[in-house]
């Protein structure tokens, strides 16, 4: 199973390059399949999961992230010791560590969404303040249904710096 995460995490990572080269440009909107009720649906579920994220972030209290994320769930991110947090309490250790050293977010937006069953690739763009300095970048969530709710299983951040 991990290794089937692994490979959406490395092939919706060209779509996290592509979109910080569009930073003036009009967010996409996720493929429809032909169906734009449920698309447009999709979307403003993940822009209110985001929303939650954000507010959680935001609360100075990393814990209030723990309900957005499963037990297995990993970060990846340069700013990680060996680049990945493995592990419900490494993530949220983590996040704790950003908090922090004056992380804070000031919007998320959702730029794209590709799913399909029970899974759900999510790229946003986000922009902030981590270290006293502006920052911009995006994020890869990798979200999964379980027990009728979207959890996050892999977390993929790249800061512009």
């Amino acid at each position: 199973m991990k290794i089937f995460f692994t490979l959406i995490v490395f092939a919706c990572f060209t779509f996290v390059a592509a979109a910080q080269e569009n930073i003036g440009e009009k967010s996409p909107v996720p493929e429809s399949n032909g169906n734009d009720d449920s698309s447009n649906a999709l979307m403003a579920e993940f822009q209110k999961l985001a929303e939650q994220w954000r507010l959680a972030y935001d609360s100075k209290d990393a814990k209030n992230l723990i309900p957005l994320y499963a037990e297995n769930s990993e970060y990846i991110s340069a700013h990680v010791n060996g680049y990945i947090a493995r592990g419900l309490d490494a993530v949220i250790k983590n996040f704790q560590k950003g908090i922090d050293g004056g992380g804070f977010l000031d919007t998320i937006e959702v730029l794209s969404i590709t799913s399909s069953c029970n899974i759900a690739a999510v790229v946003t763009r986000y922009t902030g303040t981590a270290g006293g300095r502006k920052v911009d970048g995006r994020n890869l969530l990798v979200w999964k249904m379980i027990d009728g709710k979207w959890l996050v299983v892999t977390h993929m951040t790249a800061v512009r710096e």
